[in-house]
């Protein structure tokens, strides 16, 4: 008979901050310089689809990011995702360098998790997800910015 695992004991850790954000906490954020927040609004099959909902309305100062313009390979076998590199380069350009936090949000909560992983494998630090979504925020009454945001 074997023994039962010991029980786990809680971590003495270093705390690391949550990875999420909620609706309040972000509005309290928004227009800081030290924060970028990122669209990845993107819907299969429906190129363009993102941009123009981003286009529509999006979180004041929000870039958008979209998974097939701006994160995939024009050419080749798998489009998804660019070499790490060259994701590393792209989320530079936008000002996401790891310098300072990004909060990234999506439509419905699954496009934003493919962005996180994107950061992840240009060995960027971690998103903050915004815990709700697009429609939530809308939904909700929060501030709204129309058409395309100056670039970082």
């Amino acid at each position: 008979m074997s023994e039962a695992p010991a029980p786990r004991r809680p971590s003495r850790g270093v705390a690391r901050p949550s990875p999420l954000i909620s609706p309040e906490a972000l509005l309290a954020r928004l227009g800081d310089p030290d924060l970028r927040i990122v669209d990845a609004r993107w819907y299969l099959g429906r190129p363009g689809a993102g941009r123009a909902a981003y286009d529509a309305g999006h979180l004041p100062g929000a870039l958008h990011l979209a998974l097939d313009e701006d994160l995939s390979a024009r050419q080749g076998p798998g489009r998804h995702p660019l070499p790490p590199d060259a994701l590393a380069q792209r989320f530079h350009e936008l000002g996401a360098d790891g310098e300072r936090p990004v909060v990234t949000y999506c439509g419905s909560g699954t496009s934003a998790l493919h962005h996180a992983l994107a950061m992840r494998l240009a060995g960027l630090p971690d998103p903050i997800l915004y815990v709700g979504s697009w429609s939530d925020w809308s939904l909700a009454g929060y501030p709204v910015a129309p058409g395309p945001e100056p670039g970082p």
